[in-house]
């Protein structure tokens, strides 16, 4: 008799622990894919930001070089400098 509240007691604890890992695992696989739709989101967003960053950068390297070949004076150079960081 005792034997049999044995097994019954460790065929509940099983079940038990099947139940929690199918449950993790379900929840685990709904936050991957949420968080896939997320990222493609941002990485738009994101890819948006670099290539404005990088026309930013380009203006100013060539603001930069024509302020070195002294095409620009030092008052121009600072002020196309602040109208390009402003925008």
């Amino acid at each position: 008799m005792n034997t049999y509240i044995i097994y019954f007691a460790v065929i509940l604890i099983f079940f038990f622990v099947i139940f929690i890992t199918v449950k993790s695992v379900y929840k685990n696989l709904y936050i991957n894919k949420s968080s896939d739709q997320t990222n493609d989101f941002n990485s738009d967003d994101l890819l948006q930001e670099v290539k404005q960053k990088i026309n930013i950068t380009d203006e100013l390297n060539k603001l930069n070089d024509l302020h070195k070949s002294g095409a620009l004076s030092d008052e121009e150079f600072k002020a196309a400098k602040n109208k390009i960081l402003s925008n």
